[in-house]
């Protein structure tokens, strides 16, 4: 069973956070103009390239948020998505504009789906040290052999024990095992300042070798070179956002990072 143990502070602010509103605003109300011009009522797109237009109308509205986010350092989820749905309904009603006879087509409701699907981004806060105001910076290692790890799994969730198993953490190697493994992925979150609430999560991997090349199948060049390569699949999270002690941390900041 996955354990969280991190919870965001709520906090945010004001000043960046207005400042990367104002800056977030018209940037999304600018794509929702290029989208309309280009989508118009006498487009010729057909349906494939109306597709592509607003896939790529997504892909630039994640990009929007990402950055809002990231730089407005606001740790409250509802600030965040409350902003969220503004840029994107900002967005869409410029989009919309450019219909002309606003009439609630149901390509106008697809619209308004795909620019909503970002604000899932919004729900999803980054590890933030409050002493330092500043996001936590990330290493992943494995754990190639799941067995060791879960010998040592205790129930009251405490994971120091992953300092006694540095010698065990490594990156993952180029070529895959002949015979498919589990293995154990952690992402290790620290504080780049003060090095202190290093955070863990924890996940389940399926590692294997990349499949040997079928006779019968045109593969390229790049495909025909990644055979017996390592490919690995998420099983599952048996932990997420989970502190180690000071001490822990600070062991495996000094292995891992330095």
């Amino acid at each position: 069973m996955s354990i969280t143990q991190y919870r965001s502070s709520g906090k945010f602010a004001p000043i960046p956070l207005t400042i990367a509103t104002i800056l977030a605003l018209p940037a999304s109300i600018w794509c929702g103009k290029i989208y309309g011009t280009y989508t118009g009522p006498y487009a010729d797109l057909g349906l494939g390239g109306r597709i592509i237009s607003m896939c790529l109308w997504m892909a630039a509205l994640f990009g929007i948020f990402y950055l809002f986010k990231r730089y407005n350092h606001n740790r409250n989820p509802r600030i965040n998505v409350g902003i969220g749905a503004l840029l994107s309904l900002s967005s869409w009603l410029t989009n919309w504009i450019y219909f002309r006879d606003m009439e609630m087509k149901g390509i106008h409701l697809a619209e308004l789906a795909i620019v909503c699907l970002p604000l899932s981004m919004m729900l999803m806060m980054n590890y933030y040290c409050e002493k330092c105001r500043q996001y936590y910076a990330k290493t992943s290692i494995y754990i190639l052999d799941a067995g060791k790890f879960h010998k040592q799994t205790r129930p009251a969730g405490d994971y120091d024990f992953l300092a006694d198993m540095m010698m065990d953490l490594k990156q993952l190697p180029e070529k895959g095992p002949s015979k498919p493994k589990e293995i154990i992925k952690i992402d290790f979150y620290y504080c780049d300042s003060c090095g202190s609430r290093a955070i863990v999560d924890i996940d389940s991997y399926h590692w294997s070798k990349v499949s040997k090349h079928n006779g019968w199948r045109k593969e390229s060049y790049w495909e025909h070179k990644s055979h017996h390569y390592s490919d690995i699949s998420r099983l599952g999270s048996l932990v997420k956002g989970v502190y180690l002690g000071d001490e822990a941390g600070r062991k495996l900041k000094a292995y891992l990072v330095g």
